[in-house]
C-alpha cells in the first residue's frame, strides 16, 4: 500500500515537474531573450543620446548663426543710420549755403534797387531841368 502511495504521488508530481521545470534550451533562449531586450534598451539609450546631441549641437549652431545673423543686422542698420545722418548733414549744409546766397542775392538786389531808384530819381530831376 505503502508502495502504491508512492506511486500515485509520484504520478502526481511527476507531471507537474516535469511541466514546470523550464529546460536548458528554454533557460538558454530566455536569457538570449533578456539579453537581445536589454542591448535593443542600450542602443536605444545611444541613440536617443545620439539624437539629443545632435539636436543640441544643431541649436548651438542654429544660435550662432542667428547672433552672426543679428550682428549684421545690427551692423547694417548702424552703417543705414550714419549714412542717412551724413545725408542728412549734407541736405543741411547745402540748405545753408543755399540760404546764404539767397541772402547775398537778396541783399545785392536791393542795393541794385536802391541804385536804380537814385538813377530814376537822378533822371527825373535831370528831365525837369531840361524842361
Amino acid at each position: 500500500m505503502k508502495q502504491l502511495m508512492n506511486l500515485n504521488n509520484l504520478i502526481v508530481f511527476l507531471p507537474i515537474f516535469f511541466f514546470s521545470c523550464m529546460t536548458t534550451e528554454q533557460l538558454e533562449a530566455d536569457k538570449l531573450d533578456r539579453e537581445s531586450k536589454a542591448q535593443m534598451q542600450e542602443q536605444k539609450e545611444q541613440q536617443k543620446n545620439e539624437l539629443f546631441s545632435s539636436l543640441i549641437s544643431r541649436t548651438q549652431a542654429l544660435e550662432e548663426r542667428l547672433n552672426s545673423m543679428s550682428g549684421s543686422v545690427e551692423e547694417i542698420s548702424y552703417k543705414s543710420q550714419q549714412s542717412s545722418k551724413e545725408s542728412n548733414d549734407q541736405v543741411l549744409k547745402l540748405l545753408d549755403e543755399q540760404s546764404k546766397r539767397l541772402g547775398a542775392l537778396e541783399s545785392e538786389m536791393l542795393e541794385q534797387r536802391k541804385f536804380i531808384e537814385k538813377v530814376t530819381e537822378t533822371l527825373k530831376k535831370i528831365s525837369t531841368n531840361l524842361k
